[in-house]
């Protein structure tokens, strides 16, 4: 439609972050969203760690592999989400 002339400012949280970005600098129908259903799908554990899953509910205690992560490890563990590999890896290398 051609509206990516006519907008100064894309304000998003999440999702509406990595799409308006692409928006606005005229990539969307190539390569917006197919981080959606082959970039993050695919990554496996890079992206989301299914194991710490239990530790994001509050349950990591019942996990005996998370019961290091909760007890020693900064912040109580690490999170399930990846961001770091959401932002850098796909973001901005793909």
């Amino acid at each position: 439609l051609g509206l990516e002339d006519t907008i100064d400012v894309v304000y998003g949280a999440s999702a509406g972050t990595v799409i308006g970005s692409y928006f606005i600098t005229k990539q969307l129908p190539w390569f917006g969203p197919e981080i959606y259903y082959d970039s993050l799908p695919t990554a496996g554990k890079s992206f989301l760690d299914t194991k710490r899953l239990l530790r994001a509910l509050g349950v990591g205690l019942l996990h005996p592999l998370l019961l290091v992560d909760v007890l020693f490890r900064r912040n109580n563990g690490k999170p399930a989400l990846n961001l770091d590999f959401l932002l850098n890896t796909t973001m901005l290398q793909q």
